[in-house]
């Protein structure tokens, strides 16, 4: 029994370590996202008033 319960702990760290694995890549992909949205937030903003700042 004692061996089937290290096991089963072993497999919770996995999928635990998958979940935080996970995690990682999905708030860098929102941060990537956000960029991007910015970005484009910002050239479709300043089109109108003509371009104040150069970058």
């Amino acid at each position: 029994v004692a061996g089937r319960d290290f096991k089963r702990a072993e497999e919770l760290e996995k999928a635990k370590q998958a979940l935080e694995d996970q995690r990682k890549d999905l708030e860098t992909k929102l941060k990537e996202l956000q960029q991007d949205y910015d970005l484009a937030k910002e050239s479709t903003s300043r089109k109108p008033q003509g371009s104040e700042k150069k970058l």
